[in-house]
C-alpha cells in the first residue's frame, strides 16, 4: 500500500509540478511575443494538451504493434521494396 502511495503520488506530483512550469513559460512567451490575454492564457492547455494526446497516440500505436501478428504471405505492402540504383 505505501509503494502504491509513493509510487502514484509521486507521480502526479511530479505531473503537476511540470504542468505548472510549462504552463507558466509557455503563457511567459505567448506574452512576450504580443498574443492577448486569451491566447497567452489558452495557449499553454492546447500545446500540453497535444503532447498529451501524441504521446497517448504513441502509447497505443506502440500497444498496437506488439500484438501485431506477421503479415500474411504474399502480402505486399508489408514487404521490403528493392532499391534503385542511380
Amino acid at each position: 500500500m505505501l509503494w502504491k502511495l509513493a509510487r502514484y503520488g509521486g507521480v502526479v506530483g511530479v505531473a503537476l509540478g511540470s504542468a505548472a512550469i510549462s504552463y507558466g513559460h509557455i503563457h511567459t512567451v505567448l506574452t512576450s511575443w504580443g498574443y492577448g490575454h486569451l491566447a497567452a492564457a489558452v495557449g499553454p492547455l492546447v500545446i500540453d494538451g497535444l503532447m498529451v494526446v501524441a504521446g497517448f497516440a504513441l502509447l497505443a500505436t506502440a500497444k498496437h504493434q506488439a500484438g501485431a501478428s506477421p503479415p500474411p504471405a504474399g502480402d505486399t505492402d508489408h514487404q521490403p521494396r528493392a532499391e534503385m540504383s542511380l
